[in-house]
């Protein structure tokens, strides 16, 4: 069963982020999006050469991606029918892999990862599956989000730390005596 069929709406507090497969008329925001969450790292070059970077970054992620996790899906997010983000996930025979997911700066902080992330967990936890992802080390914002969900590091690897939430099975529904 693909990931992405148990993660279509997902719903935590106030937002509901909507997940749909990414089309190919997706691509500017997808890049866009690439863009904004590196914003800061190339701000101090030049328009011109900035953007030749992140043309060039944006296209070697998505080749690594497609490389290392064939089988991965990609969505965009959604959130009253604007697109505010993107996630890849695979579903691997022994986990849940997140490979990524980016929301977009000014729609931080308001529940949207949170919201999708934990439909991906009650998912894995469902299927007795636990969720892997990797995290840049210096990305302290993902790191407390990933360890209020669960996360553990569980290895460092070339400024990378992978991460993993053990399945947490359901708890037993109770039963009564007649």
């Amino acid at each position: 069963m693909p990931v992405l069929d148990d993660l279509r709406t997902v719903s935590r507090a106030e937002v509901r982020p909507v997940l749909r497969p990414v089309q190919p008329s997706d691509a500017t925001f997808l890049r866009d999006l690439f863009e904004s969450s590196r914003s800061d790292d190339f701000a101090f070059l030049p328009v011109g050469a900035r953007t030749a970077l992140i043309d060039l970054q944006f296209g070697a992620q998505a080749a690594q991606y497609r490389a290392s996790h064939p089988q991965a899906e990609q969505a965009l997010i959604t959130v009253g029918g604007a697109s505010v983000g993107q996630v890849f996930l695979a579903r691997l025979p022994r986990a849940i892999m997140l490979v990524d997911i980016t929301v977009l700066d000014s729609h931080r902080k308001r529940g949207i990862g949170t919201a999708v992330i934990g439909a991906l967990i009650e998912q894995a936890d469902a299927a007795r599956l636990p969720v892997h992802l990797s995290v840049w080390a210096q990305n302290t914002a993902a790191r407390r989000l990933y360890a209020r969900l669960g996360f553990a590091e569980i290895a460092t690897q070339a400024g990378s730390l992978r991460m993993q939430r053990p399945s947490q099975p359901a708890a037993p529904t109770p039963t009564v005596e007649r």
